[in-house]
């Protein structure tokens, strides 16, 4: 039987461990993609204008009205666009606007449709953008909010 020396080992262990703690440190693509404006940017207007996003009719968002827990806001996204990659769902309002993303690894197999239930702190807008074939699309609609679910 061949025997690998401890050193040996080790040192293949250890090389390997750092390199899987480098790439999880320091992620190679990262937010590269996104123009700087939109990190320095106030306001979910000037995020939507930096990253150059389009209105689109072809999202739905359902959800309903008036909603009595904030706490459970029962979320159907719907995005009827070719090879959809993400949704990401943001709350205007919310101490932290961006709730979710959701990836989808085969983009050209995948139906862009998303159900979930967020969390808002009050009435707001929420704001749904739907990355398709490299575009970045945009849906919006008001939700009313009777008790807040952030703890207020």
């Amino acid at each position: 039987m061949n025997y690998i020396p401890r050193r040996l080992f080790l040192k293949d262990v250890l090389g390997t461990s750092a390199a899987l703690m480098a790439g999880a440190i320091f992620p190679i693509n990262g937010w590269a993609e996104w123009p700087t404006s939109a990190f320095e940017a106030k306001t979910l207007e000037e995020v939507f204008s930096s990253l150059f996003v389009m209105e689109s009719t072809k999202i739905a968002i359902k959800v309903p009205d008036p909603v009595e827990n904030g706490a459970i806001v029962p979320l159907d996204i719907e995005a009827n666009l070719p090879n959809v990659e993400s949704i990401t769902i943001l709350a205007e309002q919310n101490p932290i606007p961006l709730i979710a993303q959701f990836q989808f690894p085969n983009p050209d197999q995948s139906i862009g449709w998303v159900r979930t239930r967020i969390k808002m702190s009050t009435s707001s807008e929420v704001a749904v953008l739907v990355k398709s074939k490299g575009q970045l699309y945009l849906a919006r609609q008001k939700v009313n909010v009777i008790n807040s679910g952030c703890g207020a």
